[in-house]
């Protein structure tokens, strides 16, 4: 893993950070010594207990699991009820915020996936310019 410039703690940093506490030295005496939280020293205490030097390093920052995907018959669903002219997303607003719609729980989907789905597509359009009446 690349280490940015801004970078507070480091590998390196962070063995210092663990060889400080198991010197008994306090997290708060190791933060402001540091400049870094002592909520930051703890955790990388604990990471070490954990998993020992190999918890020091950088862990990767892709999701571990990735998005679902829909299933063929969920689409057509949707697409379905898009072309039935049925709301997929909200059946409108509220003061507390948007209406939750049963169409998108008919197919088994969240009403955020039914929305993403159920859009029409957005396709570049070739220019038009507007004239005046």
């Amino acid at each position: 893993m690349n280490i940015h410039q801004n970078a507070k703690t480091t590998p390196k940093m962070r063995g210092l950070i663990v060889a400080r506490r198991q010197a008994g030295e306090t997290p708060g005496r190791i933060a402001s010594a540091l400049g870094v939280p002592a909520v930051t020293v703890r955790k990388w205490r604990a990471r070490h207990a954990a998993a020992g030097e190999a918890g020091l390093t950088d862990r990767s920052s892709r999701p571990r699991q990735l998005q679902l995907r829909a299933s063929d018959g969920q689409r057509a669903g949707v697409e379905a009820l898009r072309r039935a002219r049925q709301p997929v997303w909200s059946e409108g607003m509220t003061a507390s915020g948007p209406k939750e719609c049963p169409n998108a729980a008919k197919v088994g989907l969240s009403r955020a996936s039914a929305a993403r789905i159920g859009r029409p597509d957005r396709k570049a359009q070739p220019f038009k310019p507007r004239t005046r009446a």
